[in-house]
């Protein structure tokens, strides 16, 4: 087997580590999800000639002074499934917020819980760059969240603001140990391979 084998079997297995168990908007609202908006904010399918992360269409989040838009998921992770994973495209300022529980509580994703969420592999901070796609995840139990997930969206904190989400699915939080056999499998094999 050759090197660039080894790392291409290497490469596939941690890709279905983390794969989506259920997919919530891509290109249309799926698995019960729908667009969500609050007040005078708005959360459609965006027009054609607007930023689609890749070649599908996504939603467009208008939100005017402090209502929030996003998606409706109306679900509850739990393990190993407890990551909110979406494609997420900000034209300006704003922040995220996940909406939980029958009461439909606030949670704003910020300083303060940044361990839970990342914005590239980065922990969550808000100094990501505008008109670029981005993908955020949401480790939903790192959050202390046990309840049903009614929302994943946007706020506008004081002004009109637009962002873009796409590719929105609930996966699981890649497992160490997995990818530490695959790593290992992996030398093995080269291993194997320099001595014969």
């Amino acid at each position: 087997m050759k090197r660039s084998q080894i790392l291409a079997a290497v490469a596939l297995g941690a890709a279905s580590v983390a794969q989506a168990s259920v997919v919530f908007f891509d290109d249309a609202p799926k698995n019960g999800a729908a667009y969500w908006q609050d007040g005078s904010a708005t959360s459609v399918l965006a027009p054609a000639g607007e930023p689609f992360a890749g070649a599908s269409p996504c939603i467009k989040l208008t939100m005017t002074a402090w209502p929030q838009a996003g998606v409706y998921i109306n679900t509850t992770v739990s393990a190993p499934d407890t990551v909110i994973e979406a494609q997420i495209y900000r034209v300006d300022a704003g922040d995220l917020h996940l909406r939980y529980g029958g009461g439909w509580t606030d949670m704003a994703l910020d300083a303060t819980n940044n361990n839970a969420w990342t914005i590239d592999g980065q922990p969550g901070d808000y100094s990501f760059s505008n008109n670029a796609w981005h993908t955020l995840r949401v480790d939903v139990a790192a959050l202390g969240i046990t309840d049903t997930v009614n929302t994943i969206g946007m706020a506008a904190g004081g002004s009109t603001r637009v962002w873009y989400m796409d590719n929105v699915q609930v996966t699981s939080v890649p497992e160490p140990t997995a990818m530490g056999l695959i790593g290992l499998s992996a030398l093995g094999v080269l291993g194997r391979r320099r001595r014969a």
